[in-house]
């Protein structure tokens, strides 16, 4: 509870610091604005502000392999590459697509500011050096300098919120593998080690079964992630 106090015809403003007050996270006080006329009659306006003394705090910044709706998805659908063990990598060189999710529990996130680079020293080339703004929690960018085969980067983003304070969280590595996997061999029959010119099994009946096997297909960079087959 403070006293009221007079702050003459011409001030349009005043402030009050107090360390002892304003010092408590999620505090919420109450201005009062007392104006009295010449007859003595009086109008009361109440404002109330609450203290915010931290930055909003990231929970994700995901840089994608494909332009998707929200990081939940793109975890959802690389669960085991968002958790670390595979390398996020990404074909295109030419285009950088993320997604974030942050959280204030106080005030209001207003704006994103964010900027891709290396990794490892936080030079933003590939935005120019600078850290752009938005207000989406995504973005879909093509970078003035074309990503090269090999080349790792980040996204490092900062959540601000409304009294001024932000929060950066970085992206995992994303690589740029450019390149298809080394050709192997495949070879018809399930048999090991042999490739069959011509096939007795099944009937007129029940049709034939075919099949095949393969082997020494490589990826240097990023492995191989899966097979598809068709006849």
């Amino acid at each position: 509870t403070f006293e009221w106090a007079d702050v003459g015809l011409a001030a349009t403003s005043h402030s009050y610091a107090s360390e002892s007050l304003l010092d408590r996270e999620s505090s919420i006080y109450t201005v009062d604005l007392r104006s009295t006329n010449g007859a003595g009659l009086v109008q009361t306006i109440s404002s109330t502000v609450q203290v915010d003394l931290t930055p909003p705090v990231g929970r994700a910044v995901i840089v994608h392999p494909r332009p998707t709706t929200t990081w939940q998805e793109e975890c959802a659908v690389q669960e085991v590459a968002c958790a670390g063990i595979l390398p996020n990598a990404q074909a295109s060189t030419g285009k950088i697509t993320a997604s974030w999710d942050f959280i204030d529990d106080i005030s209001a996130i207003t704006h994103y500011t964010w900027a891709a680079g290396d990794c490892t020293t936080g030079t933003n080339l590939l935005t120019g050096g600078d850290f752009l703004t938005t207000t989406d929690s995504s973005i879909t960018y093509s970078p003035t300098v074309t990503l090269t085969h090999n080349q790792a980067f980040c996204v490092t983003v900062r959540a601000h919120n409304f009294v001024g304070h932000f929060g950066t969280l970085r992206s995992r590595p994303m690589y740029v593998d450019a390149t298809p996997p080394i050709r192997g061999w495949v070879n018809d029959g399930v048999g090991l080690g042999v490739d069959m010119d011509y096939h007795a099994s099944g009937s007129p009946e029940g049709g034939v079964t075919l099949g095949a096997h393969w082997h020494s297909f490589l990826d240097p960079e990023t492995g191989i992630h899966s097979y598809r087959w068709a006849v």
